[in-house]
């Protein structure tokens, strides 16, 4: 985390503000953005959330206390990355958040990595709710516990390797995605774990509305939902008809055996004797190309088993237990990707074959089984059962791990580490 140097939070209990104008550009204009501004002479300048609703809405935000949350993601577009932050405001009820207001920024434009680094210095972040005719309805202070610093290494990359970057077409093609979309990759079962995460989006849906762009910045608030908009209901997965749809492929098909680790989802894995299971994860989702790596991998022996879930019924012990780790325990992240590959027999041919791809929009857990459970069996799960690496191994971990790129930009990542958003 980034050293906070500028002490900004307020240094009297009794506080007036008044509004003394607004740029013509944001004039009945709802959504969230970042401005400069004083809101105490013995603190200067700082950056605060200008958080606007146009409507009668707006006085039901006005409350104490207020709670705010964050998600905050990079947009891979053709032209190039632009970055979008969700504000939402608790609770989620039916998968909805009470509001939710997103941002745009522009990461190739020199003055959001100034905006970012300032808020990096900040201890803390002034919100300004502003009601119909731009009244001042109150003013909120929270600890910068956001995680908005992570986006600095974004920006600095960003500006380098996408400098002039037609922002206004990257715009356009971002906005072909859903917003409640992007809120619903990652929502939380609860308020108190909503986390700090990085979504990676790509735009699928056709767009439903014209983009509008302040030509004068980069920090810009467009889209705003609030707790009437409609979301689609998430997919009951059936495992048992998930795993049919997955059939066994060989190296040239060129369907994509792929399913999803979504919530409460169980797979039981029955491999060979001489498969392997890759641990894939994308390690850096903003560099060019994107930079991907094998985490961990296991060999199976005859008899193996493993259990993938999230669900916590079907758990192989106690949370607690399970949070210490283990010899045969992997706890997968969303954005990781697990690629189970092994030799299969086609037409009398033996062929590498991608027996199934997960793809995991939320966390997991990865439990391994021996046949015969014992203490040496049991702390050896998935041990190469040779020291050589040989070509036809090599031909495996090739074909398990290219299809696990191929899957392209994770749609939900979250760094290792990340901070919880206050």
């Amino acid at each position: 985390m980034a050293e906070r140097t500028f002490d900004n939070r307020f240094r009297h209990d009794k506080r007036h503000f008044e509004l003394a104008g607004t740029s013509l550009a944001a004039v009945g204009m709802s959504g969230a953005r970042f401005e400069k501004a004083t809101l105490d002479e013995e603190i200067g300048p700082e950056i605060v959330v200008m958080l606007t609703d146009s409507t009668p809405f707006a006085h039901e935000l006005k409350r104490k206390p207020f709670a705010l949350r964050l998600k905050s993601g990079v947009a891979q577009t053709s032209v190039g990355p632009i970055l979008f932050l969700l504000w939402w405001i608790p609770p989620v009820t039916n998968r909805k958040p009470f509001a939710l207001y997103e941002q745009i920024l522009n990461p190739t434009h020199t003055g959001t990595l100034e905006v970012l680094r300032q808020i990096a210095r900040q201890t803390h972040l002034h919100l300004i709710l502003i009601g119909p005719g731009q009244a001042l309805l109150d003013v909120y202070e929270f600890e910068s516990t956001f995680g908005l610093e992570k986006l600095i290494s974004i920006s600095e990359s960003a500006c380098k390797e996408y400098f002039g970057m037609d922002f206004i077409a990257a715009k356009q093609e971002y906005d072909r995605t859903y917003l409640m979309e992007l809120f619903c990759m990652s929502e939380p079962e609860t308020e108190e774990q909503a986390e700090d995460e990085f979504l990676i989006a790509q735009s699928t849906r056709a767009s439903e509305h014209t983009a509008t762009v302040n030509a004068n910045a980069s920090l810009e608030s467009t889209e705003y939902s609030r707790k009437n908009i409609d979301v689609p209901a998430a997919d009951d997965v059936n495992d048992e008809e998930a795993w049919k749809r997955c059939a066994p492929m060989g190296p040239h098909s060129n369907r994509s055996p792929s399913i999803t680790l979504e919530r409460d989802t169980t797979f039981n894995l029955d491999p060979n004797a001489g498969d392997y299971l890759l641990w894939v994860r994308c390690a850096n989702p903003w560099c060019k190309p994107p930079e991907f790596t094998i985490v961990d991998f296991c060999e199976f022996r005859e008899g193996d088993r493993l259990l993938i879930t999230n669900r916590e019924e079907n758990y192989p012990a106690p949370i607690e237990q399970l949070g210490k780790g283990g010899p045969s325990l992997w706890k997968v992240l969303p954005g990781d990707r697990l690629a189970w590959v092994g030799w299969r027999v086609y037409s009398a041919a033996r062929k590498p074959t991608i027996l199934a791809l997960i793809n995991c929009y939320h966390e997991g857990y990865v439990y391994g089984e021996p046949a015969s459970p014992t203490l040496e069996s049991v702390m050896s799960f998935g041990s190469p059962s040779t020291t050589e690496i040989t070509p036809e191994i090599r031909s495996l971990w090739a074909l398990g791990y290219d299809a696990a790129v191929a899957l392209g930009l994770p749609r939900t990542w979250k760094p290792l580490g990340g901070l919880e958003a206050q």
